[in-house]
């Protein structure tokens, strides 16, 4: 029955395909992208900060959504929660991107000003493999 489809068979189907592949293309993107996917330096920050100025379920949910799931997660969440017993309440003052993550300056309570690096990775560019603070 489709034994003998032509060349030109087979560009006419390619050509009604292509609308319909179009609109799924576009629409997908927003349907698939994860909150966190979509954020920007600014909110990726500010959702860390709020973090560490949190309690430890915050700072547990936010490693959770944020961290990558590997074989050194519970010592950056042990970071975590370290920096956020040494600063106390923190403002975000900056955020500056770099080619592998971002450096946040943060001021403490007493006006004492750090920096945060959080380092991401490379495949998965919404997930924080490393956090490192200057000032401690």
């Amino acid at each position: 029955m489709f034994t003998t489809i032509t060349k030109k068979t087979r560009l006419l189907l390619a050509a009604a395909a292509l609308p319909a592949a179009g609109m799924a293309l576009t629409a997908a993107p927003a349907a698939v992208q994860s909150e966190a996917g979509s954020m920007s330096a600014q909110q990726r920050a500010e959702s860390f900060v709020a973090a560490l100025n949190g309690g430890s379920g915050d700072r547990s949910r936010w490693a959770r959504d944020n961290l990558l799931s590997d074989r050194a997660y519970s010592q950056r969440l042990q970071q975590l929660n370290r920096i956020a017993r040494r600063t106390g309440e923190l403002e975000l003052l900056e955020v500056a991107e770099v080619d592998n993550g971002m450096v946040l300056r943060v001021r403490n309570g007493s006006g004492r000003t750090h920096a945060i690096s959080l380092i991401m990775d490379e495949r998965r560019p919404d997930k924080v493999m490393g956090i490192g603070m200057r000032g401690l």
